[in-house]
């Protein structure tokens, strides 16, 4: 299958690539005018701005990509040593905005507009800055294929003023901020406007609506009348101070208030290369995790919230395969759920050279208790090759240190990730191979894909091979490890995995249907010598309204052949291995998000394992426009495995999200699982004071959900301070 893969990406390469449609920045050019003063954000224009003039023809791109957009945006640019400086009067039809909440980064559910900007100009990692309508912001990685990360934040300045039929948006963005080359005088840039109202989301530059909001392939060119500036401010540092005070009431130990300080600092050594330094750093601000109820066999993915392992994190996230990834940044300083002292840490990343970028990660942790100290390390090279493909190299270490003992885990491999021009082919071929003391053999991870994304189809396949060996310490690989409940013990098993995942959009020229149309999966897995292991098949219709809300239904197949018994529910014996077949149905229903009460419902019935399984996953929600946001969900299983258990699992969340200003916020999220027998009430108060300079309070307490007894108390209060040298 592998061989396949790569006679097909050298046979059709030249094919796809002629294919590709012209650029868009051979039609949508903006100039950039260079000042010798600078403008003060306040949302006036001032007369600087009549020097330059302003593009405008914003076209459609959701839920319609045809035609000029009802509400239309002008933009202006300047710039001076220092800003990049932009301004947009966004005109609209309805006086009541849309917004979700005023919190950072909440972008796309509520009227704002954007910026999206390439600097390297190669279609493969940029940034974006956008602010909604009260003059919240929001900044993002942006990745080649359209991906974000939220997580990353940013300096930079921003304001709002509203008149009776538009409104206008100034901003400044640092040329600090950016990671560019001053000698490259090509960037990509694509505006956005959401226009929630009207439901249309309008771009400056036209591409289809199959692709993504952000995708770098459809920018238009930016013009700069004189030299872009090096970046002056070279130095960022973020000392913090956390507090903490609590109480185990299982292990009857109370913690007084200690202060730990700790200090972040961000260094650019080049424009387009950044150093992240961390020594000692808490993250007792970062919100704690949404709980799930799991009714697999296998651990579940939880993603990365602490800010030192974000930036340019698709460096390093991007790596591998959802479910089975060489480098998972929670492996380090996290065990079973409990923090592990990091001492220091230190991130490399951004282009050694146009066409070149680079990852390079290490973290020294702590012992604690029978938890020895570990150096973790993590290079990843990726070069840019043909248009939008690349090639990639990865070594990720795990050593033990300050012990006799020879523990290392390492993980070496390279990936080529192909994509035409315009997206409409895009695929990659993945080869890793593991080292640990004492294991030889079996030890690889081979991969490949290919998905073809039009407006009509989407296709997509897949090819895993995973050995018994393939030991990724720094990894998420949790289907190799399966456990046997009767030997209370588990085996490492290779398998195969094979995937296909169709569709078929039919999209109406007008009416209430935005598009529609059947969607089919498949996946099987095989283990030693391709023998049978899992199947999953679907088969569903999906149906997009024009107010955004939603319906799918689906009918899924399921053939397992058990390999050890398992343990799904607290039964006294595990369900034995032996091969199971069964089905479900699910009803998909999602209402218009726009709309001040929102709410939506999953419903699955059918029979599971040896017995049935009926399902219902519901949520509300209701805004008070913009200062509060309460959402409550609720997750209803109710599983009968004849003599092997029955059970009925709850998993409730309530959700509140205050809004005191577009500094000040105040959430609390209340969690009862009964599948993990716990309650936990999350508090967090926010109070950014100056940019990116927060002071943080927060309460946790977790209880038994059975018997409402107090597991842990804690509370912790951190302050941090943004400096630029």
């Amino acid at each position: 299958m592998f061989k396949s893969y790569l006679l097909l990406f050298i046979l059709l390469t030249p094919y796809w690539d002629c294919k590709a449609q012209i650029n868009n920045q051979n039609q949508r050019q903006i100039e950039i005018k260079k000042i010798n003063t600078s403008i003060q954000i306040d949302g006036k224009v001032d007369s600087i701005w009549s020097i330059t003039h302003a593009t405008t023809d914003f076209v459609n791109h959701r839920p319609s990509d045809v035609g000029l957009a009802k509400s239309q945006t002008e933009v202006k640019m300047l710039y001076n040593d220092q800003f990049i400086y932009i301004l947009a009067k966004a005109y609209h039809s309805h006086q009541e905005h849309i917004i979700q909440n005023l919190k950072r980064d909440d972008y796309f559910s509520s009227d704002g507009f954007g910026v999206l900007m390439d600097p390297i100009n190669k279609q493969t990692n940029g940034f974006f800055f956008g602010i909604n309508s009260r003059g919240s912001q929001a900044e993002s990685l942006i990745t080649s294929s359209g991906g974000t990360d939220w997580n990353w934040d940013a300096k930079w300045y921003s304001r709002v003023t509203h008149h009776d039929t538009y409104w206008i948006v100034e901003m400044a963005i640092p040329f600090f901020t950016l990671r560019y080359n001053a000698k490259n005088t090509a960037w990509g840039i694509n505006f956005l406007r959401n226009d929630l109202g009207n439901n249309m989301f309008s771009t400056w530059t036209s591409f289809p609506a199959n692709f993504n909001d952000l995708d770098l392939g459809y920018t238009g060119s930016l013009s700069w009348e004189d030299d872009i500036p090096e970046v002056k401010k070279k130095i960022a540092m973020v000392p913090s101070m956390t507090t903490t005070t609590g109480k185990d009431f299982e292990q009857e130990k109370s913690t007084e208030w200690d202060f730990t300080p700790s200090l972040d600092a961000k260094i650019a050594v080049t424009s387009s290369l950044n150093l992240d330094l961390t020594i000692n750093p808490d993250f007792s601000q970062i919100e704690v995790d949404r709980q799930v109820t799991n009714l697999s066999r296998f651990s579940l993915f939880f993603p990365e919230r602490r800010t030192f392992f974000l930036e340019n994190s698709d460096l390093f996230t991007g790596l591998g395969r959802s479910q089975i990834s060489p480098f998972f940044s929670r492996r380090i300083g996290l065990s079973s759920g409990k923090n592990i002292p990091i001492k220091f840490g230190a991130r490399l990343t951004g282009n050694l050279t146009e066409k070149l970028r680079i990852g390079m990660l290490n973290a020294q942790t702590e012992r604690v208790s029978e938890t020895k100290a570990q150096n973790y390390g993590l290079l990843t090279l990726k070069q840019r090759i043909l248009k939008r493909s690349s090639v990639s190299g990865i070594f990720v270490n795990r050593q033990q240190v300050n012990t006799d003992e020879n523990d290392y885990n390492r993980v070496v491999g390279t990936e080529f990730n192909y994509s035409t021009e315009n997206g409409f082919v895009s695929g990659d071929i993945k080869y890793y191979k593991s080292f640990s003391d004492g294991i030889k053999g079996s030890n690889d991870f081979v991969s490949g894909s290919m998905f073809l994304n039009s407006r009509g189809y989407r296709v997509y396949t897949q090819f895993d091979h995973v050995g018994d060996n393939y030991l990724a310490d720094v990894g998420f690989t949790p289907r190799l490890f399966n456990y046997d409940a009767l030997r209370d013990t588990t085996v490492r098993v290779n398998y195969q995995r094979y995937s296909f995942f169709g569709t078929r959009d039919f999209r109406p020229a007008s009416g209430p249907i935005v598009f529609h149309g059947p969607r089919i999966q498949s996946i099987i897995y095989t283990n030693d010598g391709n023998q049978f292991n899992e199947r999953y098949s679907y088969i569903g219709y999906e149906i997009d309204f024009a107010d955004q809300s939603q319906f799918d239904f689906s009918i899924n197949s399921y053939t397992i052949n058990l390999l050890f018994p398992t343990n799904f529910l607290d039964a006294d014996s595990p369900l034995p291995a032996r091969t199971y077949s069964y089905y479900d149905l699910v009803f998909d229903w999602d209402s218009d998000p726009r709309k001040l009460f929102a709410y939506g419902t999953v419903f699955t019935s059918g029979t599971f394992f040896n017995g049935k399984r009926t399902g219902l996953r519901s949520y509300l929600q209701y805004r008070f426009q913009p200062w509060l946001r309460l959402r409550l969900d609720h997750n209803y299983n109710q599983i009968e495995l004849e003599e092997f258990g029955n059970e009925d699992i709850h998993l409730v969340g309530l959700r509140s999200e205050v809004s005191f200003s577009n500094n000040v916020f105040w959430t609390t999220f209340l969690q009862f699982n009964t599948q993990s027998t716990n309650f936990n009430i999350n508090s967090r108060f926010q109070w950014r004071f100056a940019p990116l300079s927060d002071l943080f309070v927060v309460y946790t307490d977790n209880y038994f959900s059975d018997t409402f007894e107090r597991k842990n108390r804690f509370i912790s209060i951190k302050i941090n301070y943004w400096l630029n040298f």
